[in-house]
């Protein structure tokens, strides 16, 4: 393989841990809110964020992929994805 290639991979692996660890960070962050969430007796799941969240992302992509692929990545580690009872049928 070229020289080039394995300089262009090297990159994206760079890419993929540095995502990990802000997933990770964000994942960190989330159970802080759910903590917080539990304690003050509040509803785990708050479709009204989720959708901001979602929004956000799209308004945010500035990427050559289109919103809609950004988007559905972002809810899974988000803990937004798809399943019965969602708060984003309209958006799926």
């Amino acid at each position: 393989m070229s020289e080039s290639i394995e300089r262009w991979r090297a990159a994206i692996d760079a890419v993929d841990e540095e995502l990990l660890r802000l997933l990770n960070e964000r994942a960190r962050l989330a159970a802080k809110v759910a903590e917080l969430k539990v304690s003050g007796e509040l509803p785990l799941r708050d479709c009204e964020r989720e959708s901001a969240v979602l929004l956000h992302i799209r308004r945010a992509n500035r990427g050559p992929g289109r919103a809609r692929g950004r988007q559905n990545f972002w809810a899974h580690p988000c803990g937004i994805a798809s399943r019965s009872g969602s708060c984003h049928r309209e958006e799926e």
